[in-house]
Order: structure tokens, then sequence, then C-alpha cells
């Protein structure tokens, strides 16, 4: 509810539903987590608050919540925390903060090498657009360029794992 309300530019809404869902959370009883399903738990809450804010421009707001599911997930949360690091370094770029982008999108790549997740894509090749104008900072096109390997890596590999589920036997 609340990201379809952050889509719609309605502030205050988005705010009380995140609130809402936060004092929900707290209220949940705690039963023996599933093994087929992730529980939906701060965390989570933290991830959809970060897109939320940042689809309203309250960036530092944003870069709080995604900070938040970096202290949350653990490294065995892998796909999690990619999202989060990643998130995290689009921010630091709309805030102005490239080095610090730069650097957080290092350590997702390094956390991220073996996800062939198509979001972590996605959020990949949006950072590439957001750190290419920025390419005369020093380090930055070094950046840029393996961001750029990296997609055409993940979407050869893609490729090569979708012809072999449809290959003939």
């Amino acid at each position: 509810e609340a990201r379809a309300l952050a889509t719609l530019r309605r502030r205050g809404d988005c705010a009380r539903a995140l609130m809402t869902a936060e004092r929900a959370l707290d209220r949940a009883h705690r039963d023996e987590p599933s093994p087929w399903v992730s529980p939906f738990d701060h965390a989570s809450l933290a991830a959809e608050a970060s897109v939320c804010m940042q689809q309203l421009n309250q960036l530092a707001a944003a870069r709080q919540h995604s900070e938040q599911v970096l202290t949350l997930r653990n490294v065995s949360h892998a796909r999690s925390r990619a999202f989060g690091q990643l998130r995290l370094a689009g921010i630091l770029v709309s805030q102005g903060e490239i080095e610090h982008a730069c650097a957080m999108a290092q350590a997702a790549l390094a956390s991220s090498d073996r996800l062939s997740s198509s979001r972590v894509a996605a959020l990949l090749h949006t950072l590439c657009g957001q750190l290419t104008p920025h390419s005369t900072i020093p380090g930055v096109d070094d950046v840029v360029h393996v961001l750029s390997a990296t997609l055409t890596t993940r979407a050869h590999t893609s490729l090569l794992i979708t012809a072999a589920g449809n290959a003939q036997t």
C-alpha cells in the first residue's frame, strides 16, 4: 500500500501506511519461520520504505532506510543485501556522493557476483546509467566499466541458461 501511495506522490498517506505496517510488524506473533518463504521482517519493511522514500524524492530518509537494511541483513541474505547496497549507491549518486556510491557499488558487485536475479540486474543497469555522467571523476569510469562488463556477462549467462532450458534432447 505504501509503495502504491508513493507512486501516487501521496506523502502523508504513504508515511501513515508505513507506520501502520511497522506497528503491525511489531505486534506480529513469532511462529516458527517457514522453511519455504522468508518472513516479512523489519529489514523487509526498511527496504520497502527506502523504495517509497526514493520515489517521493526524500533522499535522506531513503538513505537511512537503505542503511538500516544493510544493518539488519547479514551476509546469508546476499540478494537482499545486494538490493540494499545498489539502492543505497543510487541514492548516494543522487545526493552527490559519487565516490561513496562507487565504493558501495563495488561492495555490491563483490557480494552479488553469483546472483542472477533480474532485479539485481535492473538495479545494476540503473546505477550504471546514474554514474555514467560522472565518468570524469577519478575512479568512476572504472566502476562504470565494471558495471557494464558485469551486465554483459550476466546477460550472456541468462541467455545460456534460457537456451539450455529450451534445448531439445
